[in-house]
């Protein structure tokens, strides 16, 4: 029993809540529904000066922790974290999204080692392993956000990191953030972060490294693997 948003079972009632308004909304959600967004232009604000900050802060952790380091991008959208790395040759980066409209306006600026593939986040899967995945504005899209990153760190080198950014805009929606930054901090540790202000909302912005060691975790493409090779 739940009374006045107390625990049950390690999850507050407000938890329960947001987590089933999450399931409604989900990240998964119908592709078309996200090429209608793209072609009418709902997502054509993420390209403004005032959203830039959050962009640049999760290239310059990259450029400073992980110099080099291959990076996979979660809800890359039109491809606007891959524009503002600037990859340099040879850099790997993998961008995925639901939506075939947003990977192909992504695709006509990709350079360098760079690959984009349509995919939603709950059902991607690869063999490659990552020294960076961020969970751009994605997280809280989810049903599940801790699963993803319980997911994801089976994606990640040994020593490879998460970088989560989470924008804030109103109370319910900073209360919506906050629920969803408890639970995947049961399964991520905080290394660094950083809060961003801007004009029309704020930004939450975290280094994560996995609670369980990446080499420790297996996803389904490694359970294919073994069954294969046995």
């Amino acid at each position: 029993m739940d009374v006045a948003g107390g625990s049950v079972d390690g999850e507050t009632g407000i938890g329960r809540l947001l987590r089933g308004l999450r399931a409604r909304r989900g990240y998964l959600g119908a592709k078309a529904d996200w090429n209608a967004e793209y072609a009418d232009g709902k997502w054509q604000f993420l390209h403004n000066t005032d959203q830039a900050g959050h962009y640049e802060l999760i290239a310059l952790y990259r450029s400073r922790l992980k110099p080099g380091g291959s990076v996979l991008d979660v809800g890359c959208g039109e491809g606007i974290l891959h524009d503002t790395i600037g990859l340099a040759q040879g850099l790997r980066y993998v961008g995925i999204d639901p939506s075939e409209l947003a990977i192909e306006i992504a695709e006509t600026t990709a350079t360098g080692n760079a690959t984009f593939r349509v995919a939603t986040a709950e059902n991607f899967q690869t063999w490659e392993k990552f020294d960076i995945i961020v969970f751009n504005e994605v997280l809280y899209y989810c049903a599940d956000p801790a699963a993803m990153i319980s997911k994801y760190a089976g994606f990640l080198k040994p020593d490879g990191i998460f970088i989560v950014s989470m924008a804030l805009c109103g109370v319910r929606d900073g209360l919506t953030k906050l629920e969803v930054w408890r639970e995947i901090e049961r399964h991520a540790r905080v290394t660094t972060e950083v809060s961003l202000v801007g004009p029309a909302a704020g930004w939450i912005i975290k280094v994560m490294a996995p609670i369980v060691p990446p080499a420790s975790v297996v996803n389904l493409s490694e359970r294919r693997k073994v069954a294969v090779l046995a």
